[in-house]
């Protein structure tokens, strides 16, 4: 299984990334070979679900981030959750159930209509964005020093 291995796809990047990625590895991602080993991977992914799916159940009752994205890239689909600081970085604050939505809508590639409304039915194309991934264990990720900023083209 490999999950970040590299691509020659252009991506849409709609995502900043922190000076710790130095150390990020790039190249093919072998969960099930070191299960036991944390090692920090540079990907580039779509992002296809997240749970919970309402924003405002983004956070605990104590204010701290808790979701679990799908992430997928040719080759496999692993969870990689957003978590307390690093879901704070992520989502770059504690932003508003509006805001929140819009940066959602747009990594998921939901399709908006000119006023801002979601197109009931029609087909998701989540763009390729570059994270930066800590393995834990077997399909199972952090996403770590990533703030997701925006589409640019």
């Amino acid at each position: 299984m490999r999950i970040c291995s590299y691509l020659s796809i252009r991506a849409i990047m709609i995502t900043d990334y922190h000076a710790n990625w130095s150390g990020c590895h790039t190249g093919a991602f072998h969960g099930r070979q070191e299960s036991q080993v944390r090692k920090k991977f540079r990907c580039v992914v779509r992002f296809v679900a997240a749970i919970p799916w309402r924003v405002e159940d983004f956070c605990s009752p104590r204010g701290t981030y808790r979701v679990r994205f799908t992430v997928e890239d040719p080759t496999a689909r692993i969870h990689a959750f957003a978590y307390a600081e690093d879901g704070e970085k992520f989502f770059d604050g504690y932003l508003s159930a509006d805001v929140l939505s819009s940066k959602l809508n747009k990594l998921l590639g939901v399709a908006i209509s000119v006023d801002g409304k979601e197109i009931k039915d029609a087909a998701r194309n989540p763009p390729w964005v570059q994270c930066c991934l800590i393995s834990h264990y077997l399909k199972c990720c952090k996403i770590c020093d990533t703030k997701l900023v925006g589409q640019q083209v």
